[in-house]
């Protein structure tokens, strides 16, 4: 359960560091693309280089390690399902409530 948690925490993270990279590269040269070269005669390097990568990467651990540690641990702890039947069972109550009350 723990390895599964952590496989799709990582695996989340890399497609979001990938889109986040994706989404980066398009907008700068949408903006280098607006601006004609009358109004910026300076030639700008906007793309990917080794420190914007290394900096993606390290993001990318620190995410997995923070987001995908914390269900991991809960989950190895063998509480979760016992905590998901209370939390459901409080969650219809209240909406059984809210409809007849």
């Amino acid at each position: 359960m723990v390895r599964q948690l952590l496989t799709e925490s990582a695996l989340l993270a890399i497609a979001g560091a990938l889109a986040g990279l994706a989404v980066g590269q398009w907008t700068s040269r949408l903006l280098l693309a607006s601006l004609s070269p009358r109004q910026l005669p300076i030639a700008l390097a906007t793309g990917l280089n080794a420190r914007t990568l290394l900096f993606t990467a390290a993001t990318l651990a620190l995410t997995v390690l923070v987001c995908g540690l914390a269900p991991a641990r809960a989950a190895a702890r063998g509480e979760l399902a016992e905590e998901l039947k209370v939390q459901g069972t409080a969650s219809y109550r209240s909406s059984a409530q809210s409809r007849f009350g």
